[in-house]
C-alpha cells in the first residue's frame, strides 16, 4: 500500500520534484518516508509522515535521478531501518517497493547461505540483494535482472530499481500493482498514482502488468524510455493530466475530516446527476455486490435497498470481496458489482479480474478497478484526503438508491435535508454527549440495528474505532441476545438507530432489543426518527432515512477523537488505499 516516486531529469530538480510529489502519496501510508538520488551514498530516511517532517531547501541537492518511498509497514517495525529506500549489501543498486513478495522468506534464507546479510526486516531488502547476487552471478543485462525478479518474486508488486552500473536510468516493473509513467519536455515520472505526476509532467499512461520499463537520459541530455518486455512495439495510451490543483490547503476546517462531511450536500448531489443507468439495467439479473471496509458495508446497504424494490424478482448478494471467492461461487449469469473508494484496492479488484461482467463504483475515473469493468461509474465528487471514508460511502448509497429504486424521488430532496439536519443544534448536542462519554472514560462502544440499520451500524462502529481507537462493535441487534449480551454494563455505550414509526415490526423488535441492553444497566443512546429518540432525525423515506444515520456516526466518531487528541485525518497503522492482499 506504500507510495512510490521515481524522477529522471535533465534539469537537476529530480530530488524537489520526488519530495513535492511523494506529499501527494500520502494517503498510501505515512509510517515512515525516504528517498535516495544519484549524488548520494546513501538513502535519507524518516519516521512518521512527510507532511509532519521537514526537508529543508539547504537540503535539497540538485539531482538529475531521485527515487522516494512512503511507507505502509508490512514486514518489520515502523524505524528508519525498515524505511525505504533499500540499498543492497554492496551498495550495488537501491530500491523503493510497493507490494508484499509471498515467498520472501524463502528468498532470503537462499541469499544468506550465499553470505549476505540483512540489515532491516523487510521484504524490500531481500529484493535488493536479489538484483545485486543476479548481477555478479549470472548476467550483467538489466533487463534480464528484472525479468528474473518477475519470474521469482511471488505476489504483487511494484518496484523502482537505480543501478550504480547504469547510472543514468531507472527501471521499473509491476505485477499487479498500480504503476504509472509520465513525461514532459525535460522530465520523465514513474509513481504509483498519476496525481503524484500532475503539474510536473504533461501526459502519463498506466504501466502493464509486468512490464519491464527503462527512463534514461544519454549522453547529450535526451531522456526517452523504453519497453523491455510485453509487446515492446504497443503504442502507449498516452492521457494529457490535470492541472494539479493542491488539496493539502484546508479551506475553513482544522481537519480533512471534518471539511469532507461538511462537502456531503454537494457530494450528493454530484451523484444524484451522474448516469447509474449501467446498475438500473440490472433489474432482471442476480446480482453480487462486494466490497471492502466502507465500501463492503456500503454494497450490505445497496442489497437492502434493492430488496426494497417491490418489482424485483431478482437475487441479490452482497459479500465482503476478501472472502467473496470462499463463500461464493460467482455463477454465470450473475453481474458482480465491485464498490471502491479509491478503485485500487487489492481485494475488490481480484474478484474483478476473474467474472463478467463487472459493475464499478469508485472515485477514481481511469482506476485499475475500472479497467477490470464492463461499466464504470465514476462518482465524481472530489478527492477525499482524510483515511476515513466520510462522503465516498455517502455518495455511493445514493449511487445504488438511485439505481436499485429509480421511482423513489425522495433521494433528491437529501441535499437540503442533509444540511438543515446537521446544523449547529444537533452538532452541539452530539458534542455534549461525547463531553460526558469523554470524562467517563468510557472506551466500549456498540452500534446495533435492524434490518438497513445494521449494515449502518457496523458502518459506524468501524468509523468510532478507526479513528478513537476505542472498542466499538457493530451489531444486528436482533443478534445482540445471543451471547453478546453478556458483555452489558454501565461500562458499555450503545446506540441503537431506529427505523421510523411507519415500520411499525422493525420498530417494536429494535425497542424491545433495546429494553433487553437497559435492563443489564447498559447506557443506551437511540437514534432515529420520533421525539422519543435522543437524537432526532428527518423522517423522509425508509429507503432514504438510513443514509442520514451515516452523518451521525461520522460526527459522533469525530468530536470523540478531537476530544481523545487523535489524528483524525491520518489515524495509526492505517492507509486510505489497500493496495495489498
Amino acid at each position: 500500500m506504500c507510495g512510490i516516486v521515481a524522477v529522471l531529469c535533465n534539469n537537476e530538480n529530480a530530488e524537489y520534484a520526488a519530495l513535492e510529489s511523494l506529499k501527494r502519496l500520502e494517503y498510501r501510508g505515512y509510517d515512515s518516508f525516504g528517498y535516495f538520488s544519484e549524488n548520494m551514498d546513501t538513502p535519507r530516511k524518516f519516521v512518521g509522515a512527510i507532511s509532519k517532517n521537514t526537508v529543508h531547501e539547504a537540503e535539497i541537492n540538485p539531482s538529475r535521478i531521485t527515487i522516494a518511498h512512503t511507507r505502509w509497514a508490512t514486514h518489520g517495525v515502523v524505524s528508519e531501518r525498515n524505511s525505504h529506500p533499500h540499498t543492497s549489501m554492496n551498495k550495488f543498486c537501491t530500491i523503493v517497493h510497493n507490494g508484499v513478495v509471498s515467498n520472501y522468506k524463502e528468498l532470503k534464507a537462499n541469499l544468506e547461505n550465499k553470505n549476505y546479510t540483512f540489515y532491516s526486516e523487510t521484504d524490500t531488502e531481500v529484493i535488493a540483494n536479489l538484483v545485486e547476487y543476479i548481477f555478479y552471478t549470472q548476467t550483467k543485462n538489466p533487463i534480464y535482472i528484472l525479468n528474473q525478479l518477475r519470474l521469482q518474486l511471488e505476489g504483487e508488486f511494484a518496484l523502482c530499481v537505480y543501478i550504480k552500473e547504469h547510472p543514468n536510468s531507472i527501471f521499473a516493473i509491476t505485477k499487479e500493482s498500480p504503476l504509472h509513467i509520465g513525461k514532459s519536455e525535460n522530465k520523465y515520472m514513474f509513481a504509483s498514482d498519476e496525481i503524484a505526476l500532475r503539474g510536473f509532467c504533461n501526459v502519463y499512461s498506466t504501466i502493464q502488468s509486468e512490464e519491464i520499463h527503462q527512463i534514461r537520459i544519454s549522453k547529450n541530455g535526451i531522456l526517452d524510455s523504453r519497453i523491455h518486455s510485453g509487446n515492446p512495439n504497443v503504442l502507449k495510451d498516452w492521457r494529457k493530466l490535470q492541472a494539479f490543483e493542491s488539496t493539502d490547503v484546508l479551506k475553513e476546517s482544522e481537519s480533512f475530516f471534518l471539511e469532507e462531511m461538511k462537502e456531503i450536500p454537494k457530494a450528493i448531489t454530484n451523484s444524484l446527476s451522474i448516469d447509474v443507468s449501467s446498475l438500473t439495467d440490472t433489474h432482471n439479473s442476480d446480482i453480487v455486490l462486494t466490497g471492502c471496509g466502507s465500501a463492503y458495508y456500503a454494497a450490505q446497504i445497496g442489497s437492502y435497498l434493492r430488496v426494497m424494490n417491490d418489482r424485483l424478482i431478482a437475487r441479490t448478494l452482497a459479500f465482503p470481496a476478501d472472502e467473496i471467492t470462499n463463500a461464493y461461487k460467482v455463477q454465470n449469469e450473475d453481474v458482480l458489482v465491485c464498490i471502491s473508494q479509491s478503485g485500487e484496492t487489492y481485494d475488490t479488484i481480484a474478484p474483478a479480474k476473474k467474472y463478467d461482467p463487472v459493475i464499478s463504483i469508485s472515485n477514481s475515473e481511469h482506476s485499475t478497478l475500472a479497467k477490470y469493468s464492463n461499466h464504470h461509474i465514476f462518482q465524481d465528487i472530489g478527492p477525499e484526503r482524510c483515511v476515513l471514508s466520510t462522503k465516498s460511502i455517502v455518495s455511493q448509497c445514493v449511487i445504488l438508491h438511485r439505481a436499485f429504486l429509480p421511482r423513489n424521488t425522495e433521494i433528491h430532496n437529501l441535499p437540503a435535508v442533509w444540511t438543515n439536519t446537521f446544523d449547529d443544534v444537533l452538532l452541539e448536542s452530539i458534542q455534549s454527549l461525547v463531553n460526558g462519554i469523554h470524562t467517563q472514560n468510557i472506551d466500549n462502544f456498540f452500534h446495533v440495528g435492524r434490518g438497513i440499520f445494521s449494515p449502518i451500524a457496523y458502518e459506524n462502529a468501524l468509523k468510532l474505532k478507526e479513528v478513537t481507537y476505542a472498542h466499538a462493535e457493530g451489531m444486528a441487534a436482533g443478534f445482540f441476545k445471543h451471547g453478546t449480551l453478556s458483555l452489558i454494563d454501565s461500562r458499555f455505550v450503545v446506540f441503537a438507530h431506529l427505523p421510523s414509526t411507519d415500520e411499525k415490526e422493525l420498530y417494536e423488535l429494535t425497542q424491545a432489543n433495546i429494553s433487553e441492553i437497559k435492563a443489564r444497566d447498559g447506557q443506551v443512546y437511540t437514534i432515529g426518527h420520533d421525539d422519543t429518540c435522543t437524537f432526532q432525525l428527518p423522517n423522509i423515506s425508509k429507503s432514504v432515512n438510513p443514509i442520514l444515520h451515516l452523518g451521525f456516526g461520522q460526527y459522533f466518531a469525530y468530536y470523540l477523537a478531537t476530544a481523545l487528541c487523535r489524528d483524525v485525518d491520518k489515524p495509526r497503522f492505517l492507509a486510505k488505499s489497500v493496495t495489498v492482499r
